[in-house]
């Protein structure tokens, strides 16, 4: 597995930045993978951004996928990498599933084809 491109669409939300530093913020995001492999999603939290990503053709033909998506509430840390989506496409018969936690694991993907991840960074930068 080769280095892939990042896709980053430099999205951002301010979240009141006059606000008490004590107050916790909660929010949503929400993504869905259509059948053309374009990612839509939306984050909502005190204001709202939404986006849609092309994700690159294939350079091969993919005759098996899978894919494994964040279904649980998962706390914030800032300035760490949070994976939602690990899409994995190859050209063999049978495929082991993956987990979003497997983005920090990458010696997982090492014979697959192609691997894609959507991650989300929350930082204080304004």
């Amino acid at each position: 597995m080769g280095i892939g491109k990042t896709f980053n669409q430099g999205g951002g939300l301010s979240i009141e930045t006059e606000r008490d530093t004590d107050t916790r913020l909660e929010g949503t995001f929400a993504l869905t993978l259509n059948d053309d492999r374009s990612i839509n999603f939306v984050i909502s939290a005190h204001g709202k951004l939404s986006s849609h990503v092309d994700l690159d053709d294939l350079d091969f033909d993919a005759t098996i996928s899978t894919h494994a998506f964040l279904t649980d509430f998962h706390p914030i840390e800032l300035n760490q990498e949070i994976p939602v989506a690990i899409i994995v496409s190859d050209e063999g018969t049978s495929m082991r599933s993956f987990a979003v936690d497997s983005y920090f694991e990458p010696d997982v993907f090492q014979d697959m084809k192609s691997v894609q991840a959507v991650t989300l960074t929350f930082t204080t930068n304004h």
